[in-house]
């Protein structure tokens, strides 16, 4: 059985769960243990009470040990200065978290563990040699990010990508950016929990109580509601243009930046800012949908972004349209795009009047061969190369 410290930028309870929570899941179902440290704050916190609140929370867990969630998981949220940008405050997080961790280690008897992070600022926190084989999974391109120190997150990352043992990436233009620092590189897309968002087709769910005071067509956007991600002038544009679509948003305001402002939608009538959703509900929502929405800007940040909600609105059956993502390019034959406002509520149009040439029941086969669990398997197959080559001191 292997053991894995999955290094994370993310809570482990929050409402949205992204590539680390999911592949935590699927690697513990792999007949792995999986200890899953929460986000050490890479972001620099504002006088904002969401932060505020987070920090305060943050407090109240580090004084806790790790927490089983589920059979070969556990939860650990260790104390660390957030966002630390001083030599002096970089030492103390890394002498506070390699101690802290090591004892960690020693209890839940993760001895010859394998480090997985995400996190591209890792090697200030931890010696890499204290672990038997590294892995970096790369989902985003975080120095673009608000809030983010870049110039530090881009020097780090690439020494952290030249000096782990392999490296996993999302999207082709990760894959184009990071191979520059390393050949140890595999491309594998965001993937979906197949079983959970396909309950949309294969059964009746219930009716949104929501919904009954929302008219058909609902065009439905799920995910972070930020400002750095989502076109608020194209949603906008499309609201005023077309009123008779209710354009239905959920998810957390301000998610990732907490100097989001809503204004330009928050007062139009057929734009409905629904907040976050459990995970479990989800599939209800996009049921009863009769779009998906990804009105995602165009900027440094998501030319690199392979949207998770791609994949699960087509295991919904819900047909996409999308603003002209570079990542989704090997997939045109399973959604509509558009460069401008003009062409997005084009396509939007031809799939509300049956216009459309892509047929949401191929489109959904498709998802269903990008599933956590397959590419685990494929992860775990390269991380077994990975381990011969280190105790063989062979390339592979």
């Amino acid at each position: 059985m292997r053991n894995i410290v999955l290094l994370s930028t993310a809570e482990w309870d929050n409402p949205f769960w992204t590539n680390k929570q999911h592949t935590a899941c699927s690697l513990s179902e792999l007949d792995c243990r999986v200890l899953y440290i929460e986000s050490l704050g890479i972001r620099r916190p504002t006088a904002r009470t969401r932060d505020w609140l987070r920090i305060s929370k943050r407090l109240v867990k580090a004084f806790s040990l790790p927490k089983q969630v589920k059979p070969n998981l556990w939860v650990w949220s260790p104390l660390v200065i957030p966002s630390a940008s001083t030599w002096y405050t970089q030492l103390l997080n890394r002498i506070i978290f390699t101690i802290s961790l090591l004892s960690i280690i020693q209890i839940l008897g993760f001895q010859e563990s394998i480090l997985w992070t995400y996190n591209p600022l890792t090697r200030l926190y931890v010696d890499l040699k204290y672990f038997s084989a590294t892995i970096y999974h790369c989902v985003d391109n975080i120095s673009a990010q608000p809030g983010m120190d870049s110039r530090l997150i881009k020097a780090e990352e690439r020494k952290l990508c030249e000096n782990v043992d392999h490296v996993f990436v999302t999207s082709s233009a990760l894959y184009q950016s990071r191979s520059k620092w390393t050949k140890c590189l595999t491309y594998l897309p965001n993937v979906v929990d197949f079983k959970h968002f396909s309950k949309a087709i294969s059964s009746k769910l219930p009716f949104p109580k929501v919904y009954m005071d929302i008219a058909k067509p609902r065009l439905l956007f799920v995910g972070a509601i930020s400002s750095y991600k989502v076109d608020f002038d194209l949603i906008r544009e499309v609201a005023l243009m077309m009123p008779s679509w209710s354009i239905v948003l959920v998810g957390l305001v301000g998610e990732g930046d907490p100097v989001t402002d809503t204004t330009k939608i928050k007062d139009i009538p057929n734009i409905h800012l629904l907040g976050p959703k459990p995970y479990r509900d989800l599939p209800i929502y996009m049921a009863h949908s009769q779009v998906g929405l990804l009105p995602c800007l165009l900027n440094k940040y998501t030319e690199s972004m392979f949207p998770m909600k791609f994949f699960e609105y087509l295991a919904a059956g819900l047909p996409v349209v999308s603003t002209q993502l570079p990542a989704l390019d090997d997939f045109q034959n399973c959604f509509l795009s558009g460069q401008n406002s003009s062409e997005f509520m084009a396509a939007i149009k031809d799939t509300l009047d049956g216009r459309s040439t892509i047929d949401p029941k191929y489109a959904s086969s498709v998802a269903s061969n990008y599933t956590y669990e397959e590419r685990t398997i494929t992860m775990l197959k390269i991380l077994d190369q990975v381990l011969h080559s280190t105790s063989s001191g062979r390339d592979y």
